[in-house]
């Protein structure tokens, strides 16, 4: 899964949306690739991703993308806002991305 979180100055928000996805990838780290952009540092990254306000949180793969604005502080929230459901994160540390079962290949 790849994120891109966007974020402005030093704040608690920014602090905590940083201190969540950090969590979150610890949990299964071969599952994510996560990019930290400071829109102050980086403004035409933001810009080219139409980003608005920080923090701004985007999962790029798989698709479809999401976006998730302001308060990313609580864990559990973002995990569904990311529909990061159980069965999701597991394919994705195998390498796969759809949680189906594979097709009879004698049909």
């Amino acid at each position: 899964m790849r994120l891109t979180l966007f974020v402005g100055e030093a704040s608690a928000a920014t602090d905590a949306a940083v201190a969540t996805l950090r969590r979150l990838v610890e949990d299964q780290p071969d599952a994510f690739e996560l990019r930290i952009i400071d829109v102050h540092r980086q403004p035409e990254a933001a810009e080219r991703h139409r980003v608005i306000a920080t923090p701004t949180l985007i999962r790029e793969l798989p698709p479809p993308v999401r976006r998730i604005i302001g308060d990313l502080s609580r864990h559990e929230r973002v995990r569904v806002a990311l529909d990061l459901t159980a069965d999701l994160a597991e394919n994705l540390t195998r390498g796969t991305q759809d949680p189906s079962p594979d097709p009879d290949p004698e049909a």
